[in-house]
């Protein structure tokens, strides 16, 4: 059976975008990887975005802002892997630095930390220094501040 070669016009390009949009938070980056499945020229396409940012479908302070939020809440990631994940997106550092230091709250943070930091020791406060090195690496994966992670465990597991 032959495939059918679906064009779509610009209009239905973004009406779809928009859809889209319109659900999720998307940075300018994530909207231009969605619109190159769609192969149309880069003149097409910067038309598209252009017409996203001035009705408000794409912010990318906005969008910053969401993920930041969400990737904390939900998954518990440190700033390190946050910011760098937004880098990854193409958002300039000093905007997310700007609004991560708008936005998190520094008593929150911490106490995700120390949810994390239980979790992963099984809310057991004895721990030899073996397993006290692996719960500092599992924060640093995670993406938390060296500097802070080891403050947080002296205070909670009682060690020099």
């Amino acid at each position: 059976m032959p495939s059918k070669k679906t064009s779509h016009t610009i209009d239905e390009i973004y009406k779809k975008i928009s859809r889209l949009c319109a659900k999720k938070e998307l940075s300018e980056y994530d909207a231009l990887q969605y619109l190159k499945k769609f192969k149309i020229s880069p003149q097409e396409t910067l038309s598209i975005l252009q017409k996203l940012k001035v009705d408000n479908f794409i912010d990318n302070r906005r969008f910053v802002r969401a993920f930041i939020h969400d990737k904390l809440k939900f998954n518990h990631w440190g700033k390190h892997k946050i910011l760098s994940r937004l880098q990854q997106k193409k958002i300039p550092r000093n905007l997310s630095e700007k609004i991560w230091n708008e936005t998190v709250n520094e008593n929150e943070y911490l106490n995700i930390m120390k949810i994390e930091i239980f979790k992963k020791s099984g809310h057991r406060k004895n721990l030899n220094p073996s397993q006290r090195l692996a719960i500092f690496r599992y924060m640093v994966g995670k993406g938390f501040e060296q500097e802070k992670i080891l403050n947080l465990m002296q205070q909670l597991f009682n060690v020099e």
